[in-house]
């Protein structure tokens, strides 16, 4: 069960990453700038003056990242409660946790390096939430 919580955060980082990049491009980010913008919110490494006022000074981007850091608090107590129970097992299921892992990871990496999946991907996040946005909007 353990195993499976970890795969699923993990995948669950990457599709919230891809989601939030695609709707800071939605309001006018550029996607590149809008990915590394939304890492440094999840991990709180800071994120660099210029490009921060982007966000800061747009209000729809400020809301959003104000909801990423909270939620991403959450993320990161429940992952180091995760992990400390895994500790706290016996070494050969940490070994297998641990290779699991990294197969994830390497997934998640060739699959966004992929320009072809992390395309369609992106292309079909936008038009989902443009969508969602536009349902709004009317409503």
């Amino acid at each position: 069960m353990d195993i499976l919580f970890i795969i699923v955060v993990f995948i669950l980082l990457w599709v919230i990453i891809e989601v939030l990049s695609i709707v800071f491009k939605i309001t006018g980010l550029e996607l590149s700038k809008a990915r590394f913008q939304v890492i440094s919110l999840i991990t709180h490494t800071g994120f660099t003056t210029r490009e921060s006022e982007l966000i800061l000074q747009h209000p729809t981007r400020r809301r959003i990242a104000s909801i990423l850091m909270f939620i991403s608090y959450i993320a990161q107590i429940s992952l180091i409660s995760v992990f400390l129970h895994l500790l706290s097992e016996d070494r050969q299921r940490l070994e297998l946790i641990a290779v699991i892992l990294v197969l994830v990871v390497v997934f998640i990496f060739v699959s966004t390096k992929n320009r072809f999946v992390s395309t369609r991907f992106n292309n079909f996040l936008e038009k989902a939430l443009k969508r969602q946005v536009i349902k709004n909007i009317e409503d």
